[in-house]
This record gives structure tokens, sequence and C-alpha cells, in this order.
């Protein structure tokens, strides 16, 4: 072939080849007019219905094939109605649930007129989010068998046992299993983690030997917190009831202390706060603190405080009990209000909490002239004023712990029968023999009751 028709074929074929990427440029760019002339579409939606059960703060993550122009809350809608904010980034719109949603139920979140950073034509988005049905795991010390921890649902009356162990002292349910604590031959602490589907539990790494108490989690799940005492050594331990965290993702890795700059590092009661790094405690001296476990250093002081009963789900605020009664604390001010007070039938507020959507749930003790106990109520006060009770607990029992569910639609008491002749184990927690769990709800439907305590509601322990 000659050196010219080498050429000739040349030219041709580049010819070709221009003209190929030439048609496929332009079918690109008029397939990408013609996506932005139809509007976004949604190429993925992230949703996770058990936390969103569980705890506020979830969301739905709707992920378009363009950028977005910004969403209003005016354009999505949510049924049932839950409180929510909307946040866009890029090509995802994502809405936020301030409060945790009803347990088994559906949610259809639809946002409107959405459009993308051209604003040509608008499209609609939306998904369903099915909540898990109620489904409860519980603790039941025996002295004779081993302790129980057991799950149950509201269907029916099983109880299926998913860890078994001579002595178990407290657990809290994460997405990754229940953090389980126990104690070993020795008499000192142990801690793991046990998946619920039956794998191998994992051991987490404690701070040396000795025992841990008031065990707790992050709302998250992905951070353990617990008070930690060394053995007693000429009379004292070298460190006495310090708080330490731990992850759940790096369950083997040491933990570490939270630093309290001057205050007294000896911690009588702390809570998580939700939607924060933060936690709230109460010091040995009664000094009630919100400290910063990544920072460190020294602590927001909040007054006095003599136990915390819980820090509300859906805003910052913790119920706490002083020496004059309970005290609803605002975190961000310090500023204290009286979030129940004497009732002429019920007698005086000993303890308070916020149950989402529906009030304050307030537990009265009444005394008579000769200061004997003489009542003992749980009574729930909507934001209205009006008031229900749900609970009429005869003197001669005990009332352990008061725990709503995160989505508000149930309540949980932990009661101790024939309270003088309930004998008290020997536990680090330690705790009646006798214990049940009354289940309410305030939705409609019977209560009924669980052998044990700690329902996984709670998310501190029984004091």
């Amino acid at each position: 072939m000659s050196i010219e028709a080498s050429a000739r074929r040349g030219r041709s074929f580049l010819a070709v080849f221009l003209a190929s990427v030439s048609a496929l440029v332009l079918v690109a760019v008029l397939g990408a007019g013609a996506s932005v002339a139809q509007g976004p579409r949604v190429t993925a939606v992230l949703a996770d219905p058990i936390a969103a059960a569980g705890t506020s703060g979830s969301r739905v993550i709707f992920t378009a094939n363009q950028p977005l122009a910004t969403v209003s809350a005016g354009q999505v809608t949510v049924v049932p109605s839950v409180p929510f904010a909307v946040d866009t980034s890029g090509r995802s719109v994502g809405v936020r649930f301030s409060e945790p949603l009803a347990d088994g139920a559906r949610y259809t979140i639809t946002v409107d007129r959405v459009s993308g950073l051209s604003g040509v034509s608008t499209s609609r988005f939306e998904t369903v989010v099915d909540t898990p049905a109620v489904e409860v795991h519980v603790l039941e010390r025996s002295d004779s068998d081993d302790d129980r921890i057991y799950r149950s649902d509201f269907d029916d009356d099983d109880r299926v046992t998913v860890f078994e162990h001579p002595r178990i002292e407290d657990f809290r349910q994460s997405p990754r299993g229940l953090v389980v604590s126990t104690i070993n031959d020795q008499g000192d602490s142990d801690l793991m983690i046990v998946p619920v589907d039956g794998r191998e539990a994992v051991e987490v790494k404690l701070p040396g030997v000795g025992r841990l108490s008031r065990l707790q989690l992050s709302d998250s799940g992905d951070r353990i917190a617990y008070t930690w005492t060394d053995p007693a050594i000429e009379g004292l331990p070298a460190r006495d009831s310090v708080v330490y965290l731990s992850s759940t993702a790096t369950p083997e890795a040491p933990p570490s202390r939270l630093d309290l700059g001057a205050a007294d590092p000896r911690i009588d009661d702390f809570r998580f706060v939700q939607g924060t790094r933060s936690l709230l405690l109460v010091t040995r001296g009664k000094e009630l603190l919100v400290a910063d476990p990544v920072t460190g250093g020294e602590p927001t002081r909040l007054g006095q405080a003599t136990l915390i009963d819980e820090v509300a789900r859906d805003e910052p605020v913790a119920y706490v009990r002083t020496e004059e009664g309970p005290a609803r604390v605002d975190l961000r001010t310090g500023d204290r209000t009286e979030p129940a007070a004497d009732h002429p039938e019920y007698g005086r507020p000993f303890a308070a909490e916020k149950v989402v959507g529906h009030g304050i749930l307030s537990t009265y003790l009444s005394i008579d002239d000769e200061g004997s106990l003489s009542r003992q109520a749980l009574v729930l006060a909507d934001d209205s004023g009006a008031e229900r009770l749900l609970a009429d607990v005869p003197v001669s029992d005990a009332v352990i712990q008061v725990c709503a569910a995160p989505s508000g639609r149930f309540v949980a008491v932990t009661i101790a029968p024939d309270i003088t002749t309930n004998a008290v184990d020997d536990a680090v927690l330690a705790m009646p023999g006798d214990m049940v769990t009354r289940i309410i709800p305030l939705e409609g439907g019977a209560s009924r009751e669980l052998p044990g305590f700690a329902i996984s509601w709670c998310r501190g322990p029984a004091s």
C-alpha cells in the first residue's frame, strides 16, 4: 500500500472518529439537558426505622440525580404528623425528626416542588418508613438459676432468653447488641457486647480489675460510659466512682477517663445529653455539672442536685431531684423551674420526667400526719395542665424505677412487691429479689406485667 493511500485511510478514520465522538457528546448534552428539564429524580433513599423509633434526631435522606435548590419545611409533609427539620446539601435533602417515631407505625414522607439549581422543572419525592413493633429486653435475676436477659414483644406472652450468666449486674441496648455488665468468680466486673442474633459475645476492655456501676449508653448507642472503682488498698480505692468511656465500635480499645478539671471526680449519677457529646453529672458533693469528654477541662456548673431522673429526648433540658423536690434545668442557661407542685390529692412530687408528646410524668408521695407513707401515685400532666392518674401503687410495695418509652406511647413502672419482706440481693446494683415491670399504654389498650427490671427503655440504672 502506498504512503499516500495510507494517509488517506488515516484521515478518513480520524474524520469518522471525530464525528462519532461529537455525536456522543451531543447525545450526552441533550440527555443532560432533558434530565434537567424533567426535574430531579430520586436515586437513593436512606432511612433507619429502628433508630427512628428509638431516639430523636434520626433522618430520612433523599439523594437526587442533580444538585438541588434549597428545600423549605413548607414543602415537606410527614403523615402521621411529627415535628421535623429540613436541610439541603448538594444532591441531597434530609428530613430530621425532632422526636422518636411511634413503634409499629407507617410514616409517609413527601417532599413537593423539588427543583434543581436550574429551576426549570419540579418533582415530588416520596417514601415510607415502617417502624418495628414494640419489643423490649428485661433483666431477671434468680437465687437458684442463672440470671437472664430476655426479649418480649406485645403480641403474646413469649419471653425468649437472649443471654444467661450466673451474675448479671445491668445492661443497655445498642444497635450492635446488648452491652452487659457481669460479676466474675473473683467478684470483679466484666463488660461485654452480646449480639442478639446468637453470635459470640465480645469483651469490652476495662480500666483494670475492679467494679463498674451506673452503666449507660449514648442515645445513638455508639458510646459506653460507667463509673469505675478500684479494689480498696489500705481502706481507700485509688479510683472511686470515676467516669470512663468506651466505644461499641472499638471494644478492644482502652477506655478513656473523663477529665473534670478541678471538680470532684467522684460521680454519684450521670447521663448522656441527647444530641451532644456532653455528659450531665452529679458529684459526690451534690454538684450538677455538664462536661465535654472531648475537650475535657473545667465543666459548666449548674448548681446542686442529688440525682438525675432524665435528660429530655427532644430538648436540652434535664429533670433532677434536689433537697427541695424535683427541678427542671435548662442545660443551656442553668435556669430552673418546678415541673410539678404539691398536690392536694396526691401529695408532694418526688420525681419527674418528660414523656414525648404527652407532657410531664410525676411520681407523688403522700405522707400522713404520723409521718408514714399513705399514697404513691404516678400522674401525667399534659401541656394544658390536664392530669391523668396512671398508677396508684400500694404503700406496701416500692416503686423502683419509672421510664417512658422513646416514642412516648408507653410508661414502664418497676415495682418491688411487699418490700418489707422482699430480701435484697448482694449485687453492686442491689435489688429486691422479687420485681415486676408494669407497662402502661398511654394511647389505649390494657396494661401488662413482665418479671424483672432494667427494661431496655431506661437509659439509666435503677436508683
